[in-house]
């Protein structure tokens, strides 16, 4: 994804995406912010991949309803504006947990209506209830 296509306004509003656990479990539909779910570095899959990657939709688990699973997410932060989010994170070998230090990516806020550069300031793994 471009810088461009990350400011692109159609990046507005929600999509179901896949989320893969720490087993390797496949699950979805998750359903996430666009500028989220389809920022590479985040590593989520489209829900409709097993249309284009052949994927057997049977592979994918629903994904449990309430605190059952709490998908791992890393914290962020812009240096320059102090402003600091949140993030899911689609897969472990996410680009934003597995790349290079310092880690960084550069994501479209609406507060601000710009592309600004956040960097990970600490990941949370996720959490199970059996």
């Amino acid at each position: 994804m471009t810088q461009k296509e990350s400011e692109h306004p159609d990046l507005r509003g929600m999509g179901s995406f896949v989320y893969t656990d720490d087993t390797g479990v496949r699950w979805a539909p998750v359903r996430l912010s666009l500028r989220f779910g389809r920022h590479p570095a985040l590593g989520f899959d489209p829900h409709d991949m097993n249309e284009q990657y052949g994927t057997d939709a049977s592979q994918l688990h629903h994904f449990p309803a309430g605190k059952a699973l709490q998908m791992r997410h890393a914290n962020v932060a812009n240096r320059k504006t102090g402003l600091r989010r949140r993030l899911p994170v689609g897969k472990l070998s996410a680009s934003i947990l597995t790349g290079p230090r310092p880690r960084t990516l550069d994501l479209y806020d609406p507060s601000v209506g710009m592309t600004l550069t956040f960097a990970v300031t600490s990941y949370i793994g996720e959490k199970r209830r059996a």
